[in-house]
């Protein structure tokens, strides 16, 4: 890692250190204590310390979608860790460090580093570089789409499928023999821990019952954050049975409404809004899509926080206390054919929901195995003039999806045979869609219009476009706040709470 201490070239400011402590695997009964010696990446310099420093991470979407191949064929999932990884790679611009603390250099000298230490800033992007290179060197292909997934599909050997994120590698493979095969390549380049088939990836327990069903939650993640503000939720006798109130618009124009909750109202500068909001949205992003809209919609008060922003937040933090469990579970059952895993897809907008932009809200599932893969909910950039530009902008970035995830699937050997069902519930964007008729009021999104027509067509049909009746438009839940009666209806077709 260090190549000596070395006298400090003219121009040259050393990079600071430090140590970082840290008790690993704390929620075990055999906790171990960690110091790691790292640099102060911020102290560096663009240019002159490092190049570019951007570095892939694995999609959520795609891990999804892998571990429905382990459902559809019966696959192995085996999970690897490399230790300290980053220290493989080798540095390509030279850089100078200063002593570690308690172990300063000669006056006038420093430190030469020649691998990559934690805390620099191109550490993860040189480490890429380094395992990509030596998993392409063994015989895989780098997808396309997805630059941290590998695959290598002959014609006569099984399928073999590797996802990496930073350091945490998973191995797909129809045997266990040929897991073996790859940890041993592994293990003969790198340091690494055989952590087995896969219980839990970047904090998700992944739960596997061959043959029937493969379940995603974050219990253990929630039941831990929600004791954690349990105080915050003080305020409600009981869980709540939905994330927002009904009247949360106007709860948010009416901040005198919370004077009444003199308790709650002289504490709420007291309230960690963005922790709570961090915690809840890392759980929503991964296998909670029934709360996305409503943690989106609080974390775009985070800048300036009020009462009765902090009292929401409260509201939805005991309504996951109360839910700890749900999660997404796919089953076999579910899966007709594996060249059409994608079983359908919902799209819906909220025209002019935000009363204070007057923008839309735009929100998406797409199913698989009987469970969402993909999911999004996101207030819209632009100002839509009518409820069905709304909608089909929506449509829009449902169908980017479906397309990439088609892509994606065809690339690695399992091309889709039949267009995927495609479900909105508004006429006028369906009939737009069907239809290449251009006037006035809709040519200024006519690119959109364009590129969603083209895979509805005949000759290029990969979206199978219907009416849906709202109240059976699941996507409806990642728009808006829904009454209770319709939230009782649908969101148990998106999450559950038990295989």
């Amino acid at each position: 890692v260090i190549e000596g201490e070395v006298p400090t070239p003219k121009g040259v400011k050393p990079i600071k250190s430090r140590f970082v402590y840290k008790w690993k695997d704390a929620d075990k009964p055999t906790p171990k204590a960690k110091v790691r010696w790292v640099a102060k990446g911020y102290s560096q310099t663009a240019g002159i310390d490092y190049g570019e420093t951007f570095a892939p991470t694995g999609k959520n979407v795609v891990f999804r979608i892998l571990l429905l191949l382990v459902l559809t064929y019966g696959m192995q999932c085996q999970q690897i860790d490399v230790n300290t990884a980053f220290l493989y790679a080798d540095i390509e611009k030279p850089v100078y460090m200063e002593g570690p603390p308690g172990r300063p250099c000669k006056p006038g000298h420093c430190l030469k580093i020649r691998k990559c230490i934690y805390g620099l800033k191109q550490s993860p992007r040189d480490w890429h570089k380094l395992l990509r290179s030596f998993i392409i060197g063994i015989g895989f292909t780098q997808s396309r789409l997805d630059s941290c997934v590998f695959y290598d599909i002959t014609v006569y050997g099984s399928p073999r499928y590797i996802l990496i994120y930073v350091d945490d590698i998973l191995l797909f493979t129809m045997t266990n023999q040929e897991a073996s095969g790859l940890k041993e390549q592994f293990l003969e380049r790198f340091d690494c821990k055989d952590l087995g088939e896969i219980k839990r990836f970047l904090g998700v327990n992944v739960t596997i019952d061959p043959g029937n069903y493969i379940r995603l939650d974050q219990s253990h993640y929630a039941k831990a954050f929600t004791t954690k503000f349990d105080d915050l939720t003080s305020i409600f006798k009981t869980h709540r049975k939905t994330p927002l109130p009904y009247d949360t618009n106007d709860r948010l124009a009416d901040e005198t409404s919370l004077n009444e909750k003199s308790e709650f109202y002289d504490w709420w500068t007291l309230f960690p809004y963005l922790e709570v909001i961090g915690s809840i949205l890392y759980l929503a992003l991964n296998t909670r899509p029934d709360i996305i809209f409503h943690v989106c919609m609080l974390a775009r008060l985070a800048k300036n926080k009020t009462p009765q922003a902090c009292y929401l937040a409260a509201h939805l933090l005991s309504y996951i206390a109360g839910t700890t469990d749900y999660g997404l579970t796919y089953r076999y059952a579910d899966i007709m054919d594996p060249f059409n895993l994608i079983s359908e897809s919902y799209s819906d907008a909220d025209f002019a929901g935000d009363h204070k932009t007057r923008r839309s809200t735009a929100g998406y599932v797409v199913f698989a195995a009987g469970a969402p893969i993909a999911w999004y909910s996101k207030l819209m950039t632009t100002i839509a003039v009518s409820t069905m530009e709304s909608e089909y902008m929506a449509a829009f970035h449902c169908a980017q999806e479906v397309v990439f995830i088609r892509n994606f699937l065809t690339e690695i050997g399992l091309e889709q045979t039949k267009p995927t069902r495609f479900k909105l519930d508004a006429q006028a964007a369906i009939d737009a869609i069907r239809n290449p008729v251009f006037h006035a009021r809709t040519k200024h999104i006519a690119v959109k219009f364009r590129w969603l027509q083209s895979f509805v067509q005949d000759n290029n049909k990969i979206l199978d476009i219907s009416h849906v009746i709202t109240t059976d438009m699941v996507a409806d839940l990642l728009t808006k706040v829904v009454a209770s009666r319709t939230w009782q209806s649908l969101s148990p077709l998106i999450v559950s709470d038990a295989p």
